[in-house]
């Protein structure tokens, strides 16, 4: 059996007027908007893994700009093509040498397909707490800050008045799709509900 690959999930919050609301991030190739999803590298943590990817996607210090929380909120263990195999960089995992290690018999897994991999997923708490950084990522046109309710819908309209539209979105549609895959975990395990204020 080949070793699970670890990824973790950025839960990134901010809290306004006594809302939550969560960090999204635009995927312009797959036409949605999308959380920080981070694969862990041989020898990181989660922590290390979600610092590394934040910093890196949002160009953040990963030092003074925000904070990643010490516990995930939920740990999972699912198939890759649940996932999403197109998610997965599986690269030159040493499965041989896990194998020999303990102590399976090397022929056994030679018909297991790479969308049948283990893939751990940690949804981990995430706070960006300056206010520079704050108005920096709000002037970001690839960020958006949506609602609870928004992403347990899975998609958020932008009309006339809302702050987000201006720099935010080209086409000529308001509704905005959030990653349908977060939205199916989600529901599934309850992560954000929509009740969250």
């Amino acid at each position: 059996m080949s070793k699970p690959i670890h990824f973790s999930i950025a839960l990134i919050r901010r809290i306004e007027s006594e809302t939550t609301r969560w960090l999204v991030i635009k995927n312009p190739a797959a036409d949605r908007w999308e959380l920080i999803i981070s694969q862990r590298l041989e020898k990181e943590v989660g922590s290390e893994t979600l610092a590394r990817e934040v910093a890196w996607r949002l160009d953040l210090d990963r030092k003074t700009d925000f904070l990643v929380g010490k516990m995930a909120m939920l740990n999972v263990e699912i198939d890759a093509e649940e996932f999403g195999a197109d998610r997965v960089d599986f690269g030159d995992f040493n499965d041989e040498q896990h194998i020999a290690d303990k102590g399976f018999d090397a022929s056994s897994t030679d018909s297991q397909s790479e969308s049948s991999r283990t893939v751990k997923v940690e949804f981990t708490p995430v706070e960006v707490y300056r206010k520079n950084v704050i108005a920096n990522l709000d002037k970001n046109e690839n960020v958006c800050w949506v609602s609870s309710a928004e992403i347990c819908d899975g998609q958020f309209a932008l009309d006339e008045s809302d702050e987000r539209i201006e720099s935010k979105i080209e086409s000529s549609s308001r509704l905005q799709i959030i990653d349908p895959s977060f939205v199916a975990w989600n529901r599934k395990w309850k992560i954000i509900q929509p009740w969250v204020q």
